[in-house]
């Protein structure tokens, strides 16, 4: 599946700057011309392709620096990235395609390797018989094992196994283990874990989601199934261990693998609560900081294991289980995780807002019980829920990238002549001094007693909110603090509200614009007529980024400055 490009009528970027050798394959050739009567294709390569078609433009400019990527595509195209697929077979282009959030196919010709950075990898990796399949049918997609979940058969999705040249080497000894590449996961601040059906089964296997962790486990016997009708010398499959005294949330993967193969959860053990690596930077000090000699095994082992994982991100703790097979008699260890995780560069993804019902509640992704194919729920106010197909959401969601989208909310400024008819309120160091009530937000605990909040912790006074309510000014409260500490503060102190948006109300928090957004329709108010106030960054950030105006806790004296600054915008014929 392309992540980006989601129109049915999409232009196609070829970038043959990679090795030579493409142009003396006349069939190759060919197949661009024939597709060049169904799309509009475009060519960037040091070997220029002799056409007369109408619909092949030369795209020079690419070719002498990528930072004209953008130059090519908005103005002499006259596209986007929900528009354009970009196919190329030169490896150091294809992480700055991903980068830049274009969808984008890595394309094997002559001499190409396939030695991709796995934290960026493209949404797609063709030979050229996959590229003349696609010629033949361009609703075909050509797409990782894993990333197969939830989706049926109609939607003409092929995979295949690929193993990569890079190994994993384990620190300080010669052994080595192979590599294979399922699929990619997103973490929950990448703009692509909404709508991507492995990233947000991963995340329920993990929690204990709905079916998810069933459908997860199929996923996993499907893989496995997969690769080992491609290798035979296989003799045992191994899960990396979970943490002392917990049960493998591998458990149950056994069910739905078809091969008759021993499947063993606790061979390997975790010996102690290590550190986690996400607190180290860098494989090597992940290593030794965190799983080296953490790792236990129970019995000796022989043979070529395959060691499964869900999620590969640094590879520290592969890396150990590893080598504890490879010292317990292993002859070879194969890595196979479900997914790896993409790396995030926050500032180059464009900021998409999940999708709300016309309630103010975001549809997430679910999975049939009966096939578990792939569609969105969202809860309605009244009870029960919507239903929507994938692709129906999944576009609404697509709607807000690219460089043309008319949907992407603009920032509002502060001042008269814009419409106010709502503020939404950051909480903590906003309205009230809370650092000596962190124990309370940590453990989500409710607050009782008035006396641990003073005079002088007090920020922005209740009787503001009650002028702003005189002003028929709603009020809303967006916090990354749980609900029952949020309730509580506020209730004690004596805020009144219209809508409270806590952590866990949205997938995401902020600075995404989600929970904002959700506020707002909550309030029934448009975007662009609230003004957000917080004393942090990403409060301002999530204000922006949702559309509206902005005002930092520090851009006003006192509240007395604040509500002269803000009858002036409701009122600006009021003396002051």
């Amino acid at each position: 599946m392309f992540t980006y490009c989601y129109q049915s009528d999409f232009t196609i970027l070829f970038d043959l700057s990679g090795p030579a050798g493409w142009q003396n394959n006349q069939q190759f050739i060919e197949k661009i011309k024939q597709l060049s009567k169904m799309k509009t294709i475009a060519v960037a390569s040091d070997n220029i392709i002799e056409v007369t078609e109408s619909n092949i433009h030369l795209c020079n400019s690419l070719k002498d620096s990528l930072e004209n990527l953008g130059l090519v595509v908005y103005e002499d195209l006259e596209t986007d990235e929900t528009a354009i697929l970009i196919v190329s077979n030169n490896l150091e282009h294809i992480k700055y395609y991903v980068e830049k959030g274009f969808s984008a196919v890595y394309l094997l010709t002559e001499n190409c390797k396939l030695d991709l950075d796995l934290a960026f990898m493209p949404d797609e990796i063709w030979d050229y018989q996959h590229f003349y399949n696609f010629v033949d049918n361009p609703n075909l997609r050509m797409t990782y094992p894993a990333e197969l979940i939830g989706f049926p058969n109609s939607y003409n999705l092929r995979t295949k196994v690929i193993r990569f040249p890079e190994k994993l080497t384990i620190p300080d000894t010669n052994y080595t283990s192979d590599i294979i590449f399922t699929g990619r996961y997103f973490t929950l601040h990448d703009n692509r874990n909404y709508n991507h059906p492995l990233s947000r089964a991963i995340i329920g296997l993990k929690n204990n989601f709905f079916n998810h962790a069933d459908v997860t486990k199929d996923r996993f016997g499907k893989v496995i199934d997969l690769y080992l009708r491609q290798d035979s010398t296989v003799s045992r499959i191994v899960f990396v261990p979970p943490r002392p005294n917990k049960e493998s949330r591998f458990k149950g993967v056994e069910d739905f693998v078809e091969a008759n193969i021993n499947i063993e959860f606790n061979l390997l053990y975790s010996k102690n609560d290590y550190p986690s690596p996400k607190d180290y930077v860098g494989f090597e000090a992940k290593y030794y900081n965190c799983v080296y000699g953490n790792i236990g095994c129970n019995g000796e082992v022989s043979g070529h294991v395959l060691l499964v994982d869900d999620v590969f991100t640094s590879g520290a703790t592969t890396a150990e289980c590893a080598r504890v097979l490879y010292e317990t008699g292993a002859s070879k260890v194969t890595v196979l995780p479900l997914a790896f995780t993409q790396n995030l560069n926050y500032n180059e993804q464009s900021v998409l807002p999940v999708v709300f019902n016309e309630d103010g509640n975001e549809y997430n992704i679910g999975f049939r019980r009966s096939d578990y194919e792939v569609y969105w729920w969202s809860r309605k106010d009244g009870g029960g829920f919507e239903y929507e197909d994938f692709d129906v959401v999944n576009e609404s969601y697509l709607a807000y990238h690219g460089f043309w989208s008319t949907k992407k909310p603009d920032a509002q400024e502060f001042n008269a002549g814009i419409g106010l008819d709502a503020i939404i309120f950051d909480l903590d160091n906003t309205l009230v001094h809370t650092d000596h009530l962190e124990h309370y937000r940590r453990g989500n605990l409710a607050i009782n007693d008035r006396n641990l909040i003073e005079e002088k912790h007090i920020i922005l006074h209740p009787n503001l909110f009650y002028e702003l309510k005189k002003w028929n000014i709603k009020i809303g409260i967006v916090t990354r603090s749980p609900r029952k500490y949020a309730e509580s503060l506020l209730s004690i102190m004596g805020y009144p509200y219209d809508c409270l948006i806590a952590s866990k109300d949205t997938l995401r928090s902020k600075p995404a614009p989600d929970p904002m957004i959700k506020c707002a329709k909550k309030l029934k108010v448009e975007e662009n007529n609230i003004l957000c106030i917080g004393d942090q960054i990403t409060d301002i950030q999530a204000g922006k980024n949702a559309g509206m105006m902005t005002l930092h806790i520090n851009d006003f004296r006192d509240q007395n400055d604040l509500l002269d600054r803000i009858l002036s915008i409701k009122d600006p014929y009021l003396p002051f």
